[in-house]
This record gives structure tokens, C-alpha cells and sequence, in this order.
């Protein structure tokens, strides 16, 4: 949804609008596999790590803000959670 955004508001981009649309159907795909309606604590988590990182910034800053804030919450989810890797040892 980002880049269909960028491309039609900021950029006025056809090509970036179309080759967005085009990975449309793969994206839905993903969100029904993932099934968030399953895990609302979770979902409800990273909806407002969005807004947080990426709505946020846009509003304050613009885009280049956003897609910077985007980048930095990216490497930071990469991280990986100590809880997690104290349950894979035991």
C-alpha cells in the first residue's frame, strides 16, 4: 500500500501505481495465509508499530521521513526476540 500511495501522491507515477497493483493479489494472498484476525493482540501490535513508524513520521515529516522510520523499524524487527531465543535453547 506504501509504494501504491508514494506513486500516485508524491511520485504521480504510473509505472510504480501498476507494478503495485500488480503484486496486489500476492500481498492479499499472504495477509489471508497469515489469518491476523487469529491473533488481534498481535495484529493490534504491529498496527501500532506502523503507525508509530511509518504514519507517524509521514504526517510530521513527509516522506522522506517515513520511508527512513520504515527502513529503521524494518532492522529492528530483524532483531531477534530474547524470549525467543531463550525458548529455542531450552
Amino acid at each position: 500500500m506504501f509504494w501504491i500511495t508514494y506513486g500516485a501522491v508524491s511520485a504521480h507515477s504510473v509505472a510504480v501505481v501498476l507494478g503495485s497493483l500488480l503484486c496486489l493479489p500476492l500481498q492479499v494472498a499472504l495477509v489471508v495465509r497469515l489469518a491476523p484476525w487469529r491473533r488481534r493482540r498481535r495484529s493490534l501490535q504491529a498496527l501500532g508499530l506502523f503507525v508509530a513508524t511509518c504514519v507517524v513520521p509521514a504526517a510530521v515529516g513527509g516522506w522522506s521521513y517515513r520511508v527512513s522510520e520504515c527502513g529503521l523499524a524494518t532492522a529492528a524487527l530483524r532483531h531477534p526476540d530474547r524470549r525467543a531465543r531463550a525458548h529455542a535453547r531450552s
